[in-house]
């Protein structure tokens, strides 16, 4: 009876017979015929080598994302390809603005908190948070637009020059009456209008019959009466300005009449001389003249 044979290897293998001919022994199998090479991972030895896969070629393999990217190698495993491949650990976040994925997420610089940049000055002063673009921090911070030309005096850099209220035209000011007036300027301090003015010292009184309110209370003159009075005048001022022989016409208080005669030369340094106009005046209103002279001349003596 005949008895099945085997032959060849791998993918040549093959099953024949064996067999009693004419009293011998014939075994009759014929191998397949071998590839060139064994390429496949297959487990099947295809050259009839009796190596298996032993001419498939591994290739690199690429595991994880972002930061944890890595690069393995394929390998044939008993007929079947297998990756071999470890991923690197990702960071607990992205915060940095670089443009890797370093938590392995799949997302790139999701987590970056982008800082407040400023620019401009003044009113055109503008804070604009940075962005992250392509993985570079970009300052996008645009300033605003002048709003004046800094003529007001609000403390605020109109014009956004770096100067702040520099437009401002100071306004003159007066202060103080009587002889006690000044001139003083409304000026921009900090942000808001200072009135600088200073007035005069006052007199302690206004004895002189001048038309000037020396003490500088808001009346002209008022203690001129007074001062003739200490000196002694008389209520009949007529009688003593003709009894005095050394009297000469004086101007005084831009009115004409009799005064002491030092009273008069003063007078004529100051350019008033009224001598010419003595006849025109009455005998009391000369003696009202003569005790504006002595109140003049004791205010002399004070001011001494």
């Amino acid at each position: 009876m005949p008895q099945a044979v085997r032959c060849g290897v791998g993918a040549c293998a093959a099953v024949g017979e064996r067999r009693c001919e004419a009293g011998a022994e014939v075994q009759r199998c014929d191998p397949g015929a071998p590839a060139d090479a064994d390429v496949r991972c297959d487990g099947v030895d295809e050259d009839c080598d009796g190596a298996v896969d032993e001419d498939w070629a591994p290739t690199d393999v690429l595991c994880g994302v972002g930061a944890c990217a890595a690069i393995g190698r394929s390998a044939c495993v008993d007929g079947a390809r297998v990756e071999r491949c470890a991923p690197a650990e990702p960071a607990a976040a992205d915060p940095t603005c670089d443009g890797v994925d370093d938590d392995c997420d799949g997302l790139t610089d999701e987590d970056f908190a982008p800082p407040t940049t400023a620019c401009g000055a003044g009113a055109c002063a503008r804070q604009t948070p940075t962005r992250c673009v392509d993985g570079v921090e970009a300052d996008v911070c645009v300033p605003g637009e002048p709003t004046g030309d800094d003529a007001d005096c609000d403390g605020v850099d109109d014009d956004c020059d770096g100067r702040t209220d520099e437009g401002f035209a100071p306004r003159p000011v007066t202060c103080g009456v009587g002889a006690c007036a000044a001139r003083g300027a409304v000026r921009c301090r900090a942000g808001a209008e200072v009135e600088a003015c200073a007035p005069q010292a006052p007199w302690p009184d206004d004895v002189s019959c001048d038309g000037v309110d020396d003490d500088c209370d808001g009346r002209t003159d008022e203690d001129c009466a007074s001062a003739a009075e200490d000196g002694g005048a008389a209520s009949d001022g007529a009688a003593e300005v003709d009894a005095a022989p050394h009297r000469r016409d004086a101007c005084v208080d831009s009115l004409c009449g009799a005064a002491p005669l030092d009273v008069e030369d003063r007078q004529r340094a100051e350019g008033c001389d009224c001598r010419a106009a003595s006849d025109e005046q009455p005998g009391a209103f000369a003696a009202l003249v003569a005790l504006l002279a002595l109140a003049r001349r004791r205010r002399r003596g004070v001011r001494r």
